[in-house]
């Protein structure tokens, strides 16, 4: 007789960086001290959701870190889907970066101000001109920012951004000529505008969720499972068994997706901010999406412009599944 396999419950991780991928390992409950692997391998779509599992061949499909760039990240850009699958056999890397804390000379660069071409582009590495040539701002804490297979990015200054992107290993350095040969085909030359710059398809869906009382949490009405990151305040997560699971700032949670329905509430009665993550279901269009869950009026969280974080904006027309 197989043996019944333990119940799920939310899982947090030790502290580290990488706030979640493949090898981040659980620091709590029985599957304390496994990593994220063993935990997929056990309990598959138990974890992930039928259809997460199936697409994504058993990989966890997003990670999650923090990046605290006191010194000026490389210039970087990643393949899309269909360039990563051809090449490497992996899946593509958009990402979003959530400006957590802005400090002094933050900068952040996003593709380039003019039309570029290979030719100038390599001329621009070899002069060491190359941020010179490219789009940028200073972001406000509470910004976002998505970035999308073949667009050039870097940043500066005292900034700390958690980092949503999806599971794949391959990201190419432009001011490493050897790697910049490797990219020049699939990177996007055309100019940026800050206020129209286009969100490219991604499977993953961000919620900013802003939590001043009591919200109720069905996993199973998401297709997948849930991540949660901390971003302002402390959190509880308050299971049918009334078990608790504090989630403190810049902290992350996995739930499961077959767990059954919890709370999310804010702890000693103050407002918290949290990133939700999951997988847009598979047999939708898949494009990026980053929405306050408690902002009414309307307004679209641009990726850069608007300081408040505090607007509401659904970029692909999804139900986005709040509470």
């Amino acid at each position: 007789m197989q043996k019944k396999k333990k119940k799920l419950y939310p899982l947090k991780f030790v502290e580290g960086n990488s706030l979640l991928d493949s090898d981040s390992v659980i620091s709590n409950g029985f599957l304390a001290e496994n990593s994220m692997d063993d935990v997929i391998e056990t309990y598959l779509a138990d974890l992930l959701g039928p259809k997460v599992l199936e697409y994504y061949r058993g990989e966890l499909p997003v990670t999650v870190r923090v990046i605290d760039a006191e010194q000026p990240l490389p210039v970087m850009a990643c393949p899309d889907d269909i360039t990563a699958r051809e090449r490497y056999l992996v899946w593509g890397r958009p990402f979003l970066w959530y400006f957590s804390n802005v400090g002094p000379g933050a900068r952040v660069y996003y593709g380039f101000k003019e039309q570029m071409s290979a030719e100038t582009l390599y001329n621009a590495v070899v002069e060491g001109t190359l941020r010179d040539r490219m789009y940028s701002f200073v972001p406000h804490e509470g910004d976002s920012l998505f970035v999308r297979g073949g667009m050039p990015f870097s940043a500066e200054g005292m900034l700390k951004i958690v980092e949503i992107a999806g599971n794949s290993p391959v990201t190419y350095h432009l001011e490493q000529i050897p790697e910049l040969g490797e990219a020049m085909d699939i990177l996007d030359y055309s100019p940026v505008s800050g206020e129209n710059s286009e969100v490219g398809d991604c499977h993953f869906v961000v919620n900013l969720r802003n939590i001043s009382r009591e919200s109720r949490v069905e996993p199973s009405a998401y297709g997948s499972f849930i991540i949660y990151v901390c971003v302002g305040g402390q959190a509880l997560i308050r299971t049918n068994d009334g078990a608790e699971y504090p989630v403190a700032n810049m902290e992350t949670v996995f739930i499961p997706e077959s767990m059954e329905d919890f709370a999310l509430v804010p702890a000693g009665g103050q407002p918290v901010r949290l990133l939700e993550i999951f997988m847009t279901r598979l047999d939708e269009p898949v494009k990026d999406s980053y929405i306050d869950d408690e902002a009414g009026d309307g307004h679209c969280h641009g990726h850069h412009e608007c300081g408040c974080g505090d607007h509401g904006c659904t970029h692909d027309g999804h139900d986005h599944r709040k509470s």
